[in-house]
């Protein structure tokens, strides 16, 4: 943005040295200061506005900008307009080097954090979200395929499961492929990781790329599973080997594991670690109960920050306001850990705790509010709950999903045997 004049207020002043905004700045990286053909924007304002306005609680656009604009330490008046082609030009390349700085920010919190039993572990899941029904959107993103529905976003997420914070994600067209996102992001991922998922992911040449690329993963076995036992002389081994993928690669192991759903019933799953001393059963079934942080990332997101429709009614614009989004709530959750006591378990930190926080704090113009403010964001913390869970109502609207059935098993037969002996040979 424009460089702050010397006739102007000592109000404006204080609102460029905002305390939220100096707290920010060691996060996103250091950011070009040109203004050429941004009409007067820099990358650093720019990337300021658009994680102010997904932070904001504003119904519309422009009155998150307004904000966001006024907060960012703007100085000459701009419009949402000049913005809006600002951030347009810089397009989806300028959202990457602010998520690569805050992943490498992420990569520094202590190893106890970093690391859970001895894993980095992530898990990965995918949702849609609706933008508005222009022709525009609807050309470039498609309609869904259930009545009376608009344009739509895919959206597919990896969270950092020890600290509870977004580490990257993929956006598509509504109809796009999750398992093809995923395969995408794993290279972001570090070597030797975790990556946890539910039975949608459960395809071969999804988990066998991210296997060979030198990760590892742990996945939910449903009905869409076509598992082969015998191929291995321990029982708890089965083989992930579809009769399309036997000419070109060799099975994908996986041990399987049953864990309590905790309603009296079991839930198997598969995972690519068949060393029971390096991922113990008990670990394995901890680790997929930690899952639901991505189902509370995605509620975060879409009730929290109230961000289950995007405003943009052009898909350019759409697209960044969904990965600003998310960008946003990556900034929320480096800034609260960060401020937290070393004695807490950070990986609880609340998201509504803390943008409660960061909203209060962006509505101060004096610095000592505002540093005070701050501090409580090592108190955003989720509340241990005690007594006896409260049953959910039954809402009329809610899908009720049949869960997925049980993985289908067969026993190996010679001919099985004579193609693995084959791939073996030529692998020798």
């Amino acid at each position: 943005m424009n460089n702050a004049s010397d006739g102007e207020s000592i109000a404006a002043q204080r609102i460029y040295r905002h305390p939220l905004l100096e707290a920010m700045n060691p996060l996103i990286g250091k950011q070009s200061t040109d203004t050429k053909r941004r009409g007067g924007w820099t990358q650093l304002g720019i990337t300021r506005c658009s994680i102010l306005m997904a932070w904001s609680e504003a119904s519309t656009l422009l009155d998150r900008f307004t904000h966001a604009y006024e907060l960012a330490g703007a100085i000459k008046a701009d419009t949402y307009t000049g913005f809006s082609i600002a951030i347009r030009r810089l397009g989806v390349r300028l959202v990457g080097r602010v998520r690569a700085s805050l992943a490498q920010r992420l990569r520094n919190i202590p190893a106890g954090l970093w690391t859970t039993r001895g894993w980095c572990v992530f898990a990965v899941d995918g949702s849609k979200f609706d933008a508005p029904r222009t022709v525009k959107n609807e050309i470039a993103m498609g309609v869904s395929e259930r009545d009376k529905a608009g344009p739509q976003m895919l959206a597919t997420i990896l969270v950092h499961l020890g600290s509870c914070v977004l580490w990257n994600w993929r956006i598509g067209k509504g109809h796009a492929s999750e398992r093809a996102h995923l395969r995408r992001l794993v290279g972001s991922t570090p070597t030797n990781s975790l990556l946890v998922a539910d039975a949608g992911f459960m395809g071969f040449d999804c988990l066998r790329e991210v296997v060979d690329s030198g990760r590892h993963v742990l996945v939910r076995l449903a009905g869409n599973a076509r598992l082969i036992a015998g191929l291995d002389h321990r029982d708890d081994v089965l083989a992930l080997w579809p009769e399309t993928a036997r000419r070109r690669a060799g099975p994908l192991m996986l041990r399987v594991i049953s864990v309590p759903d905790g309603k009296g019933g079991h839930v198997m799953i598969g995972t690519s670690v068949l060393d029971p001393l390096r991922l113990s059963d008990t670990d394995a079934a901890a680790f997929y109960r930690m899952r639901w942080d991505v189902e509370l990332a995605y509620r975060s997101m879409k009730q929290t920050l109230d961000r289950r429709k995007m405003r943009s009614s052009a898909p350019t614009q759409a697209w960044l306001e969904l990965h600003w989004t998310m960008v946003g709530l990556m900034t929320l959750g480096l800034l609260t850990i960060s401020r937290m006591s070393r004695r807490r378990s950070r990986r609880r930190w609340s998201v509504a705790g803390a943008l409660r926080i960061v909203r209060l704090c962006a509505r101060s113009l004096t610095r000592a509010r505002a540093d005070l403010l701050l501090c409580g964001l090592s108190e955003a913390v989720i509340g241990d709950r005690t007594g006896r869970a409260k049953p959910a109502r039954n809402w009329p609207h809610k899908k009720h999903q049949k869960p997925p059935g049980p993985p289908n098993i067969r026993v190996s037969t010679p001919r099985d045997h004579r193609q693995l002996a084959q791939i073996s040979s030529i692998g020798e």
